[in-house]
This record gives C-alpha cells, structure tokens and sequence, in this order.
C-alpha cells in the first residue's frame, strides 16, 4: 500500500509543551508497578489481550486507501467501528472539543431548518507544487499557510474529510494538537546564584544595548507586572493573540528583567502550529532581537533528525548574528528508548528480557488527558517498519487508546495517543508497543500528562527537537533550593541522531536556576519551576554578556556562556548538566585579562573639575587614591593635590574637583600606575598622564580668548548674584575670586587683568 503521504507527518499531529510548574506536577513518578500486579496475573491478562489486538489489526489490514491518509483519531471520528473498545465518538468529540479541534457550528439559510455542522482542525499536506489555495473548495477556512512545505492549517467539515483525502493533491490529513498550557514585587533567586547581580554592582553592566524576545503562551497580564515594578514599561509585545493565552510568558519575562534590567524586551507568542511558531522566531528576528528565548516543545517533532522547526532555527543561526536559548524539557521521568525486543508474540518487552513487567505503565485521574508519543530510527517519510502503539487498561485489558497507521515505506516513524480519563476514578493502565512488519528498531517513547511509574524508564537521551539543535542553547533545570542538584525532570542528553548522517549530539549544553519566585501576574503560580524558567535566566545572562563586549559575534558570546559555567556532577561536560551551572560573573571575568585604559579627560564648565574617562568601571586599587593623583599648572612640575582638592570615582570615570577654578592652557593630571583597578581585578597598567587641559584666560568671561572692557560689562550685568541663585551655574565663571558671590572685587580684579 502506497505510503507516500506519511513522509509529511513531522509537523502534523503537534502539541506544544510548554515545560512550566504545570508540567513538571503533571509528570508525578510513582512507585514501581510490582505490588499492584503479579507476574502470574500479568500473563492472563496478556491472553486476553490477544484476542482483542487480532480484532484491531484485522481492521487496520483493510482500510480503503483514502482513509490511510487520515490519522487515527480522525477515522474514528469519520467511522465508529474504528473506535476502541474503550471509547466512544461522544468521548471523542468532548475530547477533540476541549482540545481545540473540534467545534459545531449552525447554520440557516433562508426558508430551511438550521443545521449544525461538526468542523476539526487539521493540518492539510499537500503534493509539491500545489498551491494551498486549492484547499480553499474543501475548507471552511484555512487558518495558516505555509508554500515551502506544502502545508495548511484548516477548519474542515468532518463530512468533507474523505473527499479531501481521496484527492491526489493531498498527501495526509491529521489533527492539530493544541498547545498544552495551564496558568500558575519580587527578584528570582537566580539573580544570586547565577551571580548576575555583582556583574550589575561590579561591571555596571545591566544589558543595555541588547534586545531579547520571548516566544511563550502570552503575556495577558504584564501589565500587572510592570505596575508593580517587575516589567518595564517599554515592553513591546508584537503579537498576544494565541487563542489560550497565558502568563507564562510574563514571569520569564520578569526574570530577564531581574538579572538584565537595562536589557529591551520583547514577546511573541508561540502560536498554535507550526507555521505560526515558525512565524514567531521570524519576527522576533525582523525587530531586531539578538536573543531569542522560547520554552516550547512539539511533542511530534522527529526524535532522530531535525525537523521543519529544527531546520529553520539552525538556517536562522547560520544566516544571522543571533543567540537562541530553549528549555531542554522536564521529560527524564516520563520517557524510554531501547532497542525493540520481541516477547514472543510481537509485542514489545521494554525491560529487554530483565523482568517479568515488560511494559511502561501509567496512572490517568478522572478528568486528566493522557498523551502518549512513540518513533523509532526510521525516516520520516521513508519508513517500512511497522509498529502500532496502544494504551490499555490494566484491570480489564479494554485498550483505551490505539494509534495504528500503516508504515509500508513512504512513511513517518511515528504513533501517538491521546486519552481522555472520563470516569469516576482513576485508572492503571499500561502501554503497549506491537510490530505489524519489518525490522527491529530503536524505539523511543514520551509520556505526557500523567503519573508514570519507574518500571523500564530511561531519562538519557530524553532532549530533542529544536532545543537539540547544534547552534542552540538546550537549558536543563537546577532548583534554586538545591542549586548544585539537577532537578528531578529536567531532560538529559545526548541527542541520537540518525538522519541524513549518524551522530550523537552533546545536550544539554548548560543549566540555569529553577524554583524561583515571580509575581505570579494572572494567576500564574509564583513559584516558578521547570526548565521553561531556567531558560529565561540563560538569556538573561547572554545579554549582559553581549553588553559588556559588543564587538563579540554570537558564537563567542554562546562560546564565553558555557565556558564559564561552574561545572557540576562529573568533571568535564556530562549529558546531565552540559557545561554546569551557568554563571555570569565567571562568562565576563574568564574573558577580561584587558587592564583598564585611558580615553580621555575634560573639564566643567566652571574650570573646576577634571573628568577622567576610562574603558570599564573602576575601584580604588590603594588607600590613598588622593595621594595618587598629581598635578602640574604648568604642565610639567607635578605636585600633590591641595587641602581642599579632593578625588572621587563613579563606573568609569575618576573626578578630581579643585577648590579653586583652573586658569591657563598647560594644566596636567597625572594618575599613578597601579592605583585603579576593573571588576575583574585588572591593575591600571602604566602611568596616566593627561594631553594639556585648557582651563581659559583668567578674566576672559565671554569666552573670546581676551580680557577687555567687554569682559567687564559682562560681569557687571551680573554683579550681585550668588551661590544658590537659579542662575548661578551658568554665570559662577564671573567669580573670578571664588567667593562664591561675584561683586566688585571680581569686578576689580578682571580690570587689573586687561
């Protein structure tokens, strides 16, 4: 049978995983299976199961060749006799509904009854060289649309689902999975423990200079946020209209404003498929963003090769001069991957023949929705190996979930499940995995949204997708509370890759802190955790990075952020930590070896005071900073600064403020080697000695290099005022004796000079 349509069914069947506190809870780890099942009950209820598995795979044997085009869950919508025992269309319709794929919608024309029409929204694939505006007949309205990859998002008619597939044009219709989100004046511990807060107090570096976007669910209350002083006003929000909407986004955005405050932001929501996503990143991009952080996972993207999303991130990162940080995922306590071992009857042992409990087993609670996703290291649209992925209830071995398309060579590697808990209570179940034909495969499953137990989980391996991109920065989760400690469910590495060429990539590339608390704006919960809030704290510290040396490109920033990270667990780069815990302070002090350097002086207005500008901000290197400063009136006699003379610095700049104005054009400063010092500890090297600061003539008040009568009538319009007048500032230069009141003894003095 003719599989071709399946080569496009990566980005078809999606889910965005927003990795927040709501999916680190949802992914409970329970106990090992064995005390509630004995081996001996386990093998009759594998008899049973039989019987009703020959049934489902005779139907999956003769499906006509349209309906091969159409996933699972639609064929079930479309036909009920291919429902699971375990399930109903009413089930599947409340399902869909709640999912966002499912609607009903009535309508009435003139003189007839109203009727309602049931409309899905699906992603339509099409044959190359179609435009999509040939679905137009067939959709109700197409959503999004995509002509480099032949791809549309549509509400189509449930009705008009079979004509659509028996088109030539169309290669596969599948279901849009929905973003999975739920919503959850204050400085996250990560300011500390990343130590960006002494880069702001040593370096003076805030992030000035650097624009990052955030790509979440939505920002529907920043505004509460930046009342309370926890966002800036200057946000930019280029697009919050995704249908769900959400506040995750504003409390990782409020962590990229704790540690980098000076740095401008922005936010785009993550949309909801892969076009819209794809979108997103694109115009984050066109505004200018150097950073780019999301927290976003699609479920269905390929585990062993890079994807339409994958693809687009790593052209981005060729093509431009910019940073892309993502959540590595909270997926080391809900995944699998091993080799397929046969039990004996085709059926899948995950232990590989080391126990009596040969599958993964799960607990779903009234009302929760399971999902479940499994590929193996075939190609996406080249695979002949046929596997089929079911969920059955443990009690009664009733399969409650089944995805079983036929792979036969044109093919993707790819099963999922998505199951609604609608009863009372909850339910055990167990996940079975069956090969209909072809080849043992290295198999891979993830969990979602539901309690696992331990039995024949494996956390390595468990980072793919975008985040799995060379060029990206994949960021695993360290909670603040045990802030050398990887957490729990944050994903670990390496990354399989198989196609176009084998490799294994090294994830994730580095951590960030966790547990942190934010101002909960919109109900969002104000304890942060997931690695979708470590991400944030990544970015953050990139871009106070990139400030302090702009003349980087973003490879050498990305280079600097993991070389200075502190290293934990094994020595050296692990797949646990990647590089280790990222640090701020270590990514600016490891590259600084530059002493501070001199660029410059200048002198007030009021000849006063001198200002010296150095390269980076600077502290006292000595007790006496007073006594290591000289001057000279005539340019070369140096001398120690007089009684009331005095020094002080401020970031970048050495003040030296005389008490007496400064007269003549030979005046030099001299700043003693040694003296001053950056915030990486770098010594001023050699000794500073300023070019001539010229200070004016004495008496010259207009500034026309001469003393003369015009010079006196200037300074008697202004007889009589003093120190403290609202003019005083731009007329002191008239108290030519620094009495701090300009009267006829300046007035005689400025005459005495002509």
């Amino acid at each position: 049978m003719s599989k071709r349509f399946f080569r496009f069914f990566l980005p078809v069947i999606l889910l965005i995983l927003l990795f927040s506190l709501n999916a680190v809870a949802e992914a409970v780890i329970l106990e090992s299976i064995n005390g509630l099942k004995a081996p001996s009950e386990l093998e009759l209820l594998k008899n049973n199961q039989k019987a009703v598995r020959e049934q489902l795979i005779d139907k999956k044997s003769n499906l006509k060749e349209s309906r091969k085009k159409i996933s699972s869950d639609l064929l079930q919508l479309i036909d009920e006799n291919y429902l699971p025992p375990g399930q109903t269309r009413e089930n599947l319709q409340r399902q869909m509904q709640e999912l966002k794929q499912y609607r009903l919608e009535t309508s009435q024309q003139r003189g007839t009854v109203s009727e309602k029409s049931e409309l899905v929204y699906v992603y339509i694939y099409l044959a190359p060289a179609v435009d999509t505006r040939y679905l137009d007949k067939y959709a109700r309205e197409v959503t999004h649309r995509d002509e480099a990859n032949h791809l549309a998002a549509a509400w189509v008619e449930v009705k008009n689902l079979e004509a659509l597939a028996s088109d030539d044009a169309v290669r596969a219709v599948r279901t849009v999975m929905p973003p999975r989100v739920k919503t959850g004046s204050v400085t996250s511990a990560g300011d500390l423990l990343h130590r960006a807060d002494q880069v702001r107090a040593l370096f003076g570096q805030d992030g000035a200079g650097i624009k990052i976007g955030i790509i979440s669910d939505g920002v529907d209350n920043w505004k509460t946020a930046r009342n309370s002083g926890d966002l800036p006003a200057s946000l930019t929000v280029l697009r919050n209209s995704f249908i769900y909407g959400g506040d995750e986004g504003t409390a990782m955005l409020e962590i990229v404003h704790d540690l980098a405050p000076g740095a401008e932001l922005y936010f785009h929501d993550c949309g909801n498929n892969i076009i819209a996503f794809n979108e997103a990143i694109s115009n984050l991009v066109a505004a200018g963003c150097q950073i780019i952080c999301d927290d976003i996972g699609w479920i269905t993207e390929p585990f062993f090769e890079d994807g339409i999303i994958a693809g687009h991130v790593a052209s981005l990162l060729a093509e431009k001069n910019i940073i892309y940080v993502s959540a590595a995922g909270n997926d080391a306590q809900s995944h699998y991957q091993g080799m397929y071992y046969d039990q004996g009857d085709g059926c899948h042992d995950f232990s590989g023949g080391s126990s009596d409990y040969k599958n993964l087993y799960v607990r779903i609670q009234p009302g929760q929705t399971a999902i479940i996703v499994l590929q193996w290291d075939d190609q996406f649209g080249s695979s002949s190996n046929d596997y089929d992925l079911y969920l059955w209830d443990l009690a009664s071995v009733i399969p409650l979930g089944m995805s079983n398309d036929q792979q036969s060579g044109n093919s993707d590697p790819l099963e999922l499940i998505v199951y609604t808990n609608n009863q009372a209570s909850s339910v055990d179940c167990f996940i079975d995995i069956y090969k209909f034909s072809g080849n043992p495969k290295n198999l891979e499953v993830f969990i979602y949204k539901c309690a696992t137990y331990t039995n024949n989980l494996s956390p390595a391996d468990s980072i793919f997708g975008h985040p799995a991109v060379p060029g990206a920065i994949a960021v695993g989760a360290i909670n603040a509370a045990a802030p050398s400690q990887i957490a729990g469910y944050s994903s670990h590495g390496p990354v399989t890759i198989r196609y176009p060429v084998a490799e294994t990539r090294n994830k994730p590339d580095v951590c960030g802190i966790a547990g942190v608390r934010v101002t909960g704006a919109g109900g969002f919960y104000s304890t942060f955790y997931g690695t979708s809030a470590a991400a944030p704290h990544v970015a953050a510290i990139a871009a106070l990075t990139w400030a302090q040396y702009p003349e980087k490109t973003a490879a050498e920033i990305r280079a600097l952020l993991l070389s200075g990270a502190v290293d934990l667990g094994v020595p050296g780069f692990d797949y646990i930590y990647g590089t280790g815990r990222a640090d701020a302070l270590n990514c600016i002090q490891t590259e600084d070896s530059t002493p501070p350097a001199y660029q410059g002086a200048a002198i007030s207005e009021d000849y006063k005071t001198v200002t010296l500008t150095f390269s980076e901000n600077l502290t006292a290197n000595t007790a006496d900073l007073k006594g290591a400063v000289t001057f000279a009136a005539d340019g070369t006699t140096f001398a120690s600064l007089g009684m009331g003379d005095t020094v002080s610095l401020s970031d970048n700049k050495l003040f030296v403020t005389f008490k007496a104005a400064l007269t003549g054009n030979k005046n030099r400063l001299m700043v003693a080697a040694g003296s001053l010092k950056d915030a990486a500890g770098n010594v001023l090297a050699s000794t500073v000695t300023t070019d001539a600061i010229e200070a004016g003539i004495n008496g010259d008040l207009n500034g026309d290099n001469v003393v003369d009568l015009r010079d006196l009538l200037w300074l008697a319009q202004h007889l009589g005022l003093k120190e403290g007048d609202p003019s005083w500032e731009s007329v002191c230069i008239a108290d030519v004796n620094n009495d701090r009141v300009i009267n006829i003894l300046d007035l005689i003095l400025v005459a005495e000079l002509q």
